[in-house]
């Protein structure tokens, strides 16, 4: 499957997709990338040390075959009329099936990579520092939540997004931390819920926040939340590895910022977990 997936996706750089064709295979890239993306949480979560050569070797495979994923769907988006890190009308492009399963392949891809990433990193803890950039942090923001849509519409969850277009320099590694918040949000909402993340400058620091609704951790637990492979005991039986908020603390330190974890609890659900808001703060130098 993945030999004929590449060789089909370096064929089909540069040379004109019918539509036709882009419905009928895009279920099989899509899978493959959430296989793989599903694969590799699996894996990295209990892989041996005599193991590790050979899984790095696939990871290696991964990252090639899911750039190729990645390019071609911006390709096909683009002749469709819409610019990958553009900003979109969700609602419009919902509408076109085209443009619909085109956004779902580069979706899966460009959440594959940041996957990938959140594992070299969580390997090799250094790289956090690595290679500083100028980042918009809106626009990592807003790309996040694009790459989350489908995951939004199946929890049955919305997000709103602050405005605030701050430019900062930080390490190239910070471009996963939006997707660490959005994914623990999204995991932790109850359906129907929002989750509002907040984008503000204060006279020192800009400081970005992430608001969800659904079970909460213990007040007792909080101190904990950003130990490796701690998480809450109301949040057995939600699917993580318990490295999320660990990985984005080391982060956000390496980029001389804050990270601060909030709970506050409005009672029991049904089956006895307790519910509230979960608020995570993170305050940058300006």
């Amino acid at each position: 499957m993945p030999v004929a997936l590449t060789s089909f996706w370096v064929r089909g750089i540069g040379n004109p997709l019918a539509p036709a064709d882009v419905i009928e295979r895009s279920v099989t890239e899509e899978t493959t990338v959430n296989n793989l993306t599903r694969a590799l949480g699996e894996v990295s979560a209990g892989i041996r040390a005599e193991e590790l050569e050979h899984f790095e070797a696939a990871l290696h495979d991964t990252r090639h075959l899911n750039h190729a994923i990645t390019q071609n769907a911006e390709l096909i988006l683009k002749r469709l009329g819409w610019e990958a890190d553009a900003v979109w009308d969700m609602q419009e492009i919902q509408k076109d099936e085209h443009s619909r399963r085109a956004l779902t392949i580069y979706a899966a891809s460009r959440d594959l990579s940041l996957a990938i990433l959140m594992h070299e990193i969580s390997r090799d803890i250094s790289q956090a520092t690595r290679d500083v950039s100028s980042q918009q942090i809106h626009k990592l923001f807003y790309r996040q939540v694009k790459i989350s849509s489908a995951r939004m519409e199946e929890a049955n969850v919305t997000c709103t997004l602050g405005s605030s277009n701050k430019t900062l320099q930080l390490s190239k590694a910070f471009r996963v931390v939006p997707k660490i918040l959005l994914d623990n949000a999204i995991k932790y909402s109850t359906r129907g819920s929002q989750i509002q993340i907040l984008l503000t400058e204060a006279p020192s620091s800009f400081v970005i926040e992430v608001r969800n609704t659904g079970p909460v951790i213990r007040e007792s637990e909080v101190s904990d939340v950003f130990k490796r492979g701690v998480r809450g005991s109301n949040r057995s039986g939600i699917q993580g590895q318990g490295i999320g908020l660990w990985l984005a603390e080391a982060i956000v330190k390496a980029n001389q910022g804050r990270i601060e974890f909030l709970v506050r609890g409005t009672g029991p659900d049904y089956s006895g977990r307790m519910l509230g808001t979960t608020i995570v703060t993170i305050k940058l130098p300006l």
